[in-house]
């Protein structure tokens, strides 16, 4: 049995396809990572899946149960933080969880769990507004982990943090499948967030799946070329004559995707057409996709498609 099995969803708003025929398959203890830029239909997804929205078409199970026909079953074991946290300011940390575990009709020794969990045993007597935006995330986790779910639904949850902040956040949910027992869906604009905690990840563009699948698989089948010279804004312009995207990062020219199959024979190619130009290449070397990468060519193409379409 899948954690959650999604098919054909759909939502119209203002007669527009915001969510146009999504199907996922999310596997039990894994992270799943939704990816894509703001106002792709992460969000409105997430609300679907939970049943926080009713959809125009399709259908969504949890652990078996439909949403639309069994929510209460549906959402037994299901803990979420979406967008913002929802804290009381005035109370402490531990009393706004204490609040919850008694809505939720959890025994307070949960409490203690989530707040060892969270790292935030420490701050709990604390008023929640007096915690770092961090600490806040922390807590609103800590909330969503009451109960001990089966799935945890979390819509951007370092928005808005420093790097130290999100990287705190990035290593407790890595944990969490091990930790609770569970699966974390996790969506995020931030391409770094989901490649180092997913498993598998889904890339979403105007309410679309446009590239799904293992992440290890999805970013195994290229190579970049990294090159060095001394000209980079000369070299881009020479290579794009010839077909080659190429990218100035730092102090380098990126030539992104390629086939790892025929990559020595393009690196040889990008070379001989530098050397003959009389650009000084002092390295050239190939390295592994990115997700970036990736997700920066989905990109480009669904931009393509959409200028072909018109």
């Amino acid at each position: 049995m899948y954690a959650v099995e999604v098919e054909e969803l759909t939502k119209l708003m203002a007669g527009r396809r915001v969510i146009d025929g999504i199907s996922l398959l999310i596997s039990q203890h894994s992270v799943f990572g939704l990816l894509g830029p703001n106002g792709a239909g992460k969000t409105t997804l997430m609300r679907l899946i939970l049943g926080l929205l009713p959809a125009d078409g399709g259908r969504v199970e949890l652990f078996g149960h439909d949403i639309a026909r069994n929510r209460r079953s549906a959402l037994a074991r299901v803990g979420s933080f979406i967008e913002e946290p929802a804290l009381y300011g005035h109370l402490s940390g531990r009393v706004n969880l204490e609040l919850h575990a008694r809505m939720m009709r959890v025994a307070d020794s949960a409490v203690d769990e989530v707040l060892e969990i969270t790292g935030m045993r420490g701050a709990s007597s604390r008023l929640a507004r007096t915690y770092s935006l961090g600490m806040k995330q922390r807590l609103a986790l800590a909330k969503a982990l009451l109960g001990r779910p089966r799935l945890l639904v979390l819509d951007e949850p370092t928005n808005g943090l420093d790097p130290d902040g999100i990287a705190e956040i990035r290593t407790l949910i890595a944990d969490l499948p091990q930790r609770i027992g569970g699966t974390v869906i996790l969506s995020s604009h931030l391409l770094s967030e989901v490649e180092h905690v997913a498993d598998h990840v889904a890339i979403v563009r105007d309410g679309r799946i446009v590239a799904e699948g293992n992440l290890a698989g999805l970013l195994s089948g290229g190579r970049d070329l990294v090159i060095e010279t001394t000209d980079l804004p000369g070299a881009a312009t020479l290579l794009g004559h010839y077909g080659f995207r190429a990218e100035m990062s730092d102090e380098t020219l990126i030539v992104a995707g390629g086939e790892a199959a025929g990559c020595a024979e393009r690196r040889a190619r990008i070379n001989r057409l530098l050397v003959e130009a009389d650009f000084n290449v002092s390295s050239i070397f190939a390295r592994p996709r990115s997700l970036e990468n990736l997700y920066q060519d989905l990109a480009a193409r669904s931009e393509q498609l959409a200028g072909g379409a018109a």
